[in-house]
């Protein structure tokens, strides 16, 4: 039978998708399976290592390369804990919540003044502390917040990924403010008694057109925040709030003059749109990009047929350059996870769950940030540890065709999950060069040493 284009790739030596693990140095043994107890490097080999003849090896060609989006089939995208809103060339983002006024439903309020002089009505934002304190590195942005009125009722079920925004009835209000913990957009008191009469309201938050506004995405709490069984405990931490009661979410405030009261209505429905995303590398010569909040994780594939069998891997490091001018975001674990390959046949969209299930933990990073705006080596370039991986294919403890893909700090490799978030809260890209340019192509560096085959040497 004729093998398939994929087929031929993957035969012979088993090709390695390689991309993340912190800088070391190991020595496994090269026979034997991984289970085997710890002995001291030689023994049992006849002739010994050939300490003194450490080579080395590059490999350059890939026989693989894509990306893969990981999703929770039981956390929609409406329940993401950051909505974020703005614009600029490449993104474009605006909040959508719906509410019920089921808080005026008591008798208490059936002698209370509802009229126009009593009663004033906003919509209040709480801006995550990254987009303005600049102690955390913030660069504050002033944004134009524009309300209006979806044309239909907003449905819940449509908005389990992004999508365009709906339809405009009309805008209610727009209010130029310069970043900060709060925003706070008044609303007309005419729409207010619209909503109270019909028991619901829908309202979409975007950028407006003012000069003033400066592109970009700024985030905010959505209602989930610090809710999702306990996943997210340092969530509110993000944010600075007056006390732990807070109401989060884009909630309505409805405040009356002579009962002295506020009413905060949270909504039953928050999200973001984020319909207009920079585009992921579609080819090997673009690049190859991990984003987090919607999920999307890069593998690729080296071609190892000229990698000598019956060796000892002192030392094997894939080498990938940042793409500074296509990078942004917060600090992020990178974690490299084994994966067969045959996993990634007609694959271009998992769970993760069944992600967790099939790949193996190999290593990772902590706190990378994901552009370095400094063009010299040691700053663009980063250097994930494989030599475990690679003597297992030496060994021929993984006997299929084996890949390896790139994640952010997933909750199936907790070692390197340490930010208290997972990689679904805040929105970051790590891009890397691709095969257009030979000098900052990703490339694989195999350190070995032989084996001896006899007492006398080779």
């Amino acid at each position: 039978m004729t093998p398939t284009a994929r087929e031929r790739r993957i035969r012979g030596r088993l090709p390695l998708l390689i991309t993340v693990a912190a800088l070391a140095l190991a020595a496994v043994l090269a026979v034997g399976c991984s289970s085997d107890d710890a002995n001291p490097v030689g023994v049992g080999v006849p002739g010994g290592v050939n300490a003194a003849d450490p080579r080395e090896i590059v490999f350059r060609d890939l026989v693989d390369y894509g990306h893969l989006e990981i999703y929770e089939e039981n956390l929609p995208f409406s329940k993401n804990s950051v909505l974020y809103l703005g614009r600029d060339d490449d993104d474009e983002s605006a909040i959508l919540a719906a509410y019920e006024f089921s808080a005026f439903d008591s008798s208490f309020w059936d002698d209370v003044d509802f009229s126009s002089a009593n009663v004033s009505v906003s919509v209040r934002l709480f801006m995550l502390e990254r987009f303005f304190n600049t102690d955390l590195g913030a660069v504050p942005l002033v944004k134009e917040y524009v309300v209006s009125e979806p044309a239909a009722p907003l449905d819940s079920n449509a908005w389990n990924a992004p999508a365009d925004p709906p339809a405009i009835l009309n805008q209610l209000a727009s209010e130029v403010e310069a970043a900060g913990a709060l925003i706070e957009v008044g609303l007309p008191y005419a729409a207010f008694s619209r909503w109270l009469e019909a028991d619901r309201a829908d309202l979409m938050i975007a950028e407006g057109n003012a000069v003033e506004s400066e592109p970009g995405l700024v985030g905010f709490a959505s209602r989930d925040l610090g809710t999702r069984s306990g996943r997210f405990t340092s969530e509110v931490s993000q944010l600075d709030l007056e006390d732990d009661d807070t109401i989060l979410g884009p909630i309505l405030k409805v405040t009356f003059v002579e009962e002295d009261t506020t009413v905060v209505i949270q909504p039953f429905f928050d999200t973001a749109t984020l319909h207009r995303l920079a585009p992921v590398p579609e080819t090997e010569a673009e690049g190859l990009q991990l984003r987090t909040h919607l999920r999307r994780s890069p593998y690729l594939a080296f071609d190892l047929d000229a990698l000598p069998d019956s060796i000892l891997v002192n030392r094997a490091l894939l080498f990938l350059a940042r793409d500074t001018l296509r990078s942004d975001g917060v600090l992020e674990s990178l974690v490299l996870s084994e994966l067969p390959t045959a996993y990634l046949d007609a694959r271009d969209r998992v769970t993760l769950a069944d992600l967790a299930w099939n790949a193996d933990v190999s290593a990772g990073i902590i706190n990378v940030e994901p552009a370095t705006i400094d063009t010299t080596y040691e700053s663009i370039w980063l250097g994930f540890d494989v030599t475990g991986t690679m003597q297992r294919i030496v060994n021929g403890v993984r006997t299929e065709p084996l890949s390896m893909i790139l994640t952010g700090g997933e909750d199936f490799a907790p070692s390197f999950n340490s930010f208290g978030y997972d990689p679904d809260f805040y929105l970051s890209r790590f891009t890397f060069h691709g095969t257009a340019v030979d000098s900052l192509r990703p490339f694989l560096s195999v350190v070995y040493t032989t084996f001896s085959t006899d007492e006398g040497g080779e």
